[in-house]
């Protein structure tokens, strides 16, 4: 006798989905059986993975269909910000949520809308939102609480090997900050106003044996920079928003694209986050298991914290010193900041050259697997001969802790809440003072890249470089021609077939 078909809820459909992924080969039939379905509920199920990934992110768990709301820019808009307002540890309750979607209703111009206590719990229903009492956050870390974790932590991760432990935060970066204005914006929060558009926030997450430093999220104000319009392969995800912020939206995105990453590998893994306003409380995933650190230890408990982050920063300053002094070198009287593009690639440099020895000694500091040593910096500081050669007022740490105090999160008013969602970031760098504009002629053609290779080659015969980087070079230089090669061969073949 054939099986009826059965309505799942989210829950129960991520997990027939684990099921499936724990032998992908296994008969469907098999399957369905075990699990009481009849094949025509389980094929479904596999076959709209990307959906139900979505809907648990966005509804309650236990519903059985994705129930949309009469008003759904009004609830979109409510829901990002009662999450930011509870990351950052403020207390809801329904009268304070409904006089709040009031307030949405009225930034988005529904006049028929009305928060009345049925509408209230049809919202909580839908996104499976409960009240919790937060207990404020202590200003300064407690020893006792660091001591508390400390002990709690071996239980934590006992079960997970260093490969599936990881650490993800964020950090500001004033990424065309100039030696002569450190002083000037050394503790400088940056929340919004002009100084947005130098900066960006950068996400960067990797775990304790460093067999995976995940690809940098980069966000910042403008959508559309011109320098990254003809970019099609970036060595970052590129984000933007009006304050260049991490928001929870990005990191519920970052979050379900690392749990499908795992789900592929049929990995399970722990994933270790500080309490900011971005992060979420509540979040259904199938391979990825939260942990939040307590509140306001992060320094001595989270391992980005306790170096790797001031390791990744002070080499990206190191380039960026090189960078001016070579525009000073060949006289080049046009503006010496760097463009975004120059930054991607930049931090992205950085984030490589963060070392085995580096992470290691920082999940070692903050109690992961091993002893705590101190964490030694890069050798990619700005040396001091690069530093005096630039005859600045200002030290070398100073331009590298500039921008230590940036903010990367927080609560958005409802205004900027609103215009993001109706109107999203700004679509390109229209500010004339920015160095983006202009900047967006795109890749040159195969025949002038041999050039500057040609300069190199030169530069590399005549001083006194390494074996080694004698080389690397010649490797890096094969490998880039023949991939520029090989895409000429292919776009040639395309032009022949497509006849104009």
């Amino acid at each position: 006798m054939s099986r009826k078909r059965k309505a799942l809820s989210f829950k129960e459909k991520l997990d027939t989905l684990r099921k499936v992924d724990e032998d992908p080969k296994r008969k469907r039939t098999e399957l369905a059986k075990e699990l009481g379905l009849a094949t025509s509920t389980l094929s479904p199920v596999v076959g709209q993975r990307e959906t139900i990934m979505k809907n648990v992110l966005s509804f309650n768990v236990n519903a059985k269909q994705a129930k949309t709301a009469q008003h759904v820019k009004l609830e979109e808009t409510l829901l990002t910000w009662f999450k930011e307002v509870t990351a950052a540890g403020v207390n809801i309750d329904g009268k304070v949520l409904r006089e709040k979607a009031d307030e949405f209703a009225l930034a988005l111009h529904i006049d028929e809308f009305q928060a009345s206590g049925g509408w209230l719990q049809r919202f909580k229903t839908r996104h499976a939102l409960v009240y919790k009492s937060v207990c404020g956050e202590v200003k300064k870390a407690d020893e006792a609480v660091v001591s508390d974790w400390l002990e709690k932590l071996p239980s934590l991760i006992a079960e997970y090997e260093p490969r599936d432990v990881f650490n993800a935060d964020e950090a500001g970066l004033f990424f065309n900050l100039q030696p002569e204005k450190s002083l000037c914006l050394k503790g400088e929060a940056c929340r919004g106003g002009k100084k947005s558009k130098e900066r960006i926030t950068v996400l960067l997450c990797c775990n304790a044996d460093i067999s995976e430093k995940l690809k940098l999220t980069v966000v910042r104000k403008f959508q559309k920079p011109q320098c990254l319009k003809r970019e099609s392969h970036l060595p970052c995800v590129y984000r933007a928003n009006e304050k260049a912020w991490m928001t929870a939206a990005l990191f519920e995105e970052f979050l379900s694209l690392l749990d499908r990453r795992m789900a592929c590998k049929n990995r399970k893994i722990l994933l270790f986050l500080d309490q900011c306003a971005a992060h979420p409380r509540q979040v259904t995933l199938q391979n990825v298991k939260l942990v939040l650190l307590p509140a306001n230890a992060t320094t001595h408990l989270q391992p980005l914290d306790a170096g790797i982050i001031k390791n990744v920063k002070h080499q990206f300053k190191s380039f960026l010193v090189r960078r001016l002094l070579a525009k000073i070198d060949r006289k080049d009287e046009g503006d010496l900041r760097i463009s975004l593009l120059d930054a991607i690639h930049f931090i992205a440099m950085a984030w490589d050259r963060v070392t085995p020895t580096t992470v290691a000694n920082c999940f070692g500091k903050c109690g992961f697997f091993g002893s705590p040593e101190e964490v030694p910096l890069e050798p990619e500081d700005p040396t001091i001969e690069d530093w005096e050669q630039l005859n600045v007022e200002c030290t070398s740490d100073d331009f590298c802790t500039a921008d230590d105090n940036l903010a990367t999160c927080g609560v958005r008013t409802v205004e900027d809440i609103v215009e993001e969602a109706t109107c999203g970031a700004a679509d390109s760098s229209d500010d004339g003072d920015d160095i983006d504009v202009g900047d967006g002629e795109g890749p040159p053609p195969v025949a002038e890249t041999q050039h500057p290779l040609d300069i190199l080659r030169r530069a590399v015969a005549a001083d006194e470089v390494s074996d080694d980087t004698c080389r690397r070079f010649y490797a890096f230089e094969q490998s880039l021609l023949g991939d520029l090669a090989k895409k000429k061969r292919q776009k040639d073949i395309r032009d022949f077939f497509i006849k104009k």
